[in-house]
């Protein structure tokens, strides 16, 4: 059996100033005694309270009587399935023994081999017009008691914030009180010391998701992890199994020292290797991990593919079924032969039953930050194992403090959904796929949650790996001036999910991109990446320029692509290399191994804000009406954002560092500048 029930983290005793090492208090908060002390949203892990709406954990004790919604086709079907016979109804429930009379008062059941089936009643047939459709009933009868879910599953309470959340997409308020955020530091304070730490990663936005500060609380060996989302990277599970294992394990061994058998990549939604999953899990383990990052949804399927795998478990087993088709068959015509359900059919009954389980069983799921509130404890009683769902961290204050005002700019929960889904890597951001060509100068708005600028005298091919649309504007300039417009240009509203003012973009952060040499993937958090790869020679070394909303973090790395499929190497057969417009042709393939080498990926460098924070150049768009900027204040910004990126390279590496237009940047100095 698979039980779970939230635990309330007593936050009081915080006040009583004990140490974390001193594990006596914490693991008397995480009893069981505890758990079952307080009765806690199974959803979201929130204590529960019936009385104060505005408060979170509030629920409604008792639902107001409500008239039960039934469908025209079930008032016909019971009219009619009232007035059958005894024997008729037998029928109906699969009990063949129908009595026959013998005399007055014998009764003898007819044999199986000599079963007579009784006529129904002629004239209730002919009360339906087509006898097909008194089959299918049956088989939707039949088939909602084969999708009824354990009592168990259908018990537990959730909050009124959940329910809205879960069953109408209603974020009715996006604040820190009903969507709290915390930090690496305040949650895993929260874990015995002694107990088990899973790490779950977000493979979407990988490494963002990975916050070294884990091992300050936990030794490498301690901690394992559990790679999400792998089906955005990998068409199969054989291929992620191979490329997706290697790639994740050498980096974590390398950048930190985890063993190689502590790291496991995984599909949450698609339940690859979930098997072995159950086996790699360790009792009373918490799992842990950035917001967005899966973890609900591994401990949904982790309860799916136990509940799937129980002996004797099935839907209904293949002698039954086509038991069941024929006893239909015969009741609605005598003589017909039955047609066992086609293996397409099995597999839509299979997933009507995934997705209630899905809905109904396990902790709440959402797009949106901050909906685990509190530890949520799930007894696994069939592997005798424990764990706990944790509240997501994100990596920083700035996150905390501004996170929720991103997500109140999004008007319609569809979009918010929509973005955080991702995409299939292996087929927007492989060499083969398909690129926008952006030229120097111009800028590109994802619905307006950001703006990427790039330089002049440049070309880029842009590949596309976030789950929405962007839109090429001429100038950073026009790009703010239609933002704050959508009214004078409506044929631009359908661009953009966020709606401006001059206040909204007044919060921008404006993040130059270190100076790269080849391509590269720009990373938004939880969201996906941008491949950005220069093309043709470059007139100058200006920097491309990121502006950001308050709460909303991002980076490069090398393409991702490189280390999860077999890349060209540049050499031929031989190991001669090739020149440029022979690689595609004669290049040998080979899987790139990372060894910590050199950086993988880089910070951004903040771009120094006026007295207002507000960043210079987004000051001046403001103004300028969609004007490009004249040549002296162009030159301006770019020759301060050269100084910037050497003073910000020089305190990052410890040494003096000089960047400008006479720069060169190649394989033995791009890294000069990146800072992980």
């Amino acid at each position: 059996m698979v039980s779970y029930r939230a635990v309330g983290i007593a936050r009081g005793f915080a006040s009583l100033g004990f140490r974390r090492y001193n594990s006596t208090l914490q693991t008397a908060i995480t009893s069981s005694l505890l758990t079952n002390l307080f009765p806690s949203c199974k959803s979201c892990g929130v204590r529960l309270q019936s009385v104060d709406p505005k408060k979170p954990g509030y629920y409604l004790l008792e639902e107001k009587p409500q008239k039960k919604f039934v469908k025209k086709e079930d008032e016909v079907f019971e009219k009619f399935a009232k007035e059958l016979s005894l024997e008729d109804k037998k029928l109906l429930v699969n009990d063949f023994t129908v009595p026959v009379s013998k005399g007055k008062d014998k009764e003898t059941s007819v044999p199986e081999s000599e079963k007579v089936v009784n006529e129904i009643n002629p004239q209730l047939l002919n009360n339906f017009e087509n006898k097909a459709y008194f089959a299918s009933e049956l088989k939707k009868a039949s088939q909602k008691e084969r999708l009824k879910l354990e009592e168990k599953h259908t018990n537990s309470i959730e909050c009124i914030r959940c329910r809205d959340a879960t069953y109408r997409s209603n974020f009715k308020e996006v604040s820190k009180e009903e969507y709290p955020l915390e930090t690496l530091d305040s949650i895993v304070t929260k874990i015995p010391p002694h107990e088990r730490v899973i790490y779950i990663i977000n493979a979407q936005d990988f490494p963002m998701s990975l916050n070294p500060k884990i091992f300050q609380y936990r030794s490498p060996q301690e901690v394992k992890f559990i790679v999400n989302k792998a089906d955005l990277l990998f068409k199969a599970k054989t291929v992620s199994a191979k490329y997706g294992q290697t790639f994740f394990s050498d980096y974590l061994f390398h950048k930190y020292r985890v063993p190689k058998e502590n790291v496991m990549v995984v599909s949450g939604v698609n339940y690859w290797d979930f098997n072995k999953l159950l086996n790699f899990i360790d009792d009373n383990s918490y799992l842990i991990g950035n917001v967005n990052s899966g973890k609900s949804t591994i401990i949904k399927s982790i309860l799916y593919t136990i509940d799937k795998s129980k002996k004797g478990k099935k839907l209904l087993s293949s002698r039954d079924r086509t038991k069941l088709e024929k006893e239909q068959d015969v009741l609605i015509n005598r003589g017909r032969s039955s047609r066992p359900l086609s293996s397409g059919e099995k597999k839509k009954e299979q997933k009507r039953y995934e997705e209630l389980f899905r809905a109904k069983v396990g902790p709440g799921v959402s797009y949106m930050p901050g909906f685990t509130r509190g530890f949520i404890q799930i007894d696994l009683e069939e592997l005798d194992k424990t764990i706990y769902d944790v509240p997501g961290f994100v990596n920083t204050q700035n996150q905390i403090a501004h996170h929720h005002e991103i997500y109140s700019l999004i008007e319609s929960p569809k979009i918010l959904k929509q973005i955080h889904k991702g995409v299939k890597v292996y087929d927007k951001g492989f060499y083969t796929s398909k690129y926008e060509t952006v030229k120097g100068g111009r800028c590109i708005s994802m619905g307006g949650l950001f703006y990427l600028n790039f330089p002049q005298g440049s070309m880029f091919q842009v590949r596309n790996c976030i789950n929405a649309d962007f839109h090429l504007f001429n100038n950073f300039s026009k790009a703010v001036n239609v933002s704050l417009n959508l009214d004078k240009f409506p044929g631009m509203v359908t661009k953009f999910f966020i709606h401006h003012n001059e206040k909204s973009l007044s919060q921008y952060r404006r993040y130059i991109i270190p100076p790269f040499y080849g391509s590269i993937d720009l990373v938004i958090q939880n969201l996906g990446h941008l491949n950005i790869k220069p093309t043709g020679k470059r007139a100058s070394n200006e920097p491309l320029i990121l502006h950001l909303p308050l709460g909303l973090e991002a980076s490069i790395r090398l393409p991702i692509t490189n280390y999860i499929a077999k890349t060209f190497t540049g050499r031929d057969a031989k190991g001669n290399p090739l020149r440029k417009e022979h690689i595609v042709s004669k290049s040998v393939l080979a899987l790139q191994r990372y060894a910590a080498k050199y950086p993988f990926y880089s910070n951004l460098i903040n771009s120094v804000a006026n007295k207002e924070g507000i960043s210079e150049e987004m000051a001046l768009s403001l103004k300028q009406n969609g004007d490009p900027f004249d040549d002296e204040t162009y030159n301006k910004l770019v020759n301060e954002d050269y100084a910037r990126i050497s003073e910000w390279a020089s305190i990052g590496k410890g040494m003096r560092l000089s960047y400008d237009n006479n720069t060169v940047i190649d394989e033995r100095n791009k890294f000069d500048f990146w800072i992980e």
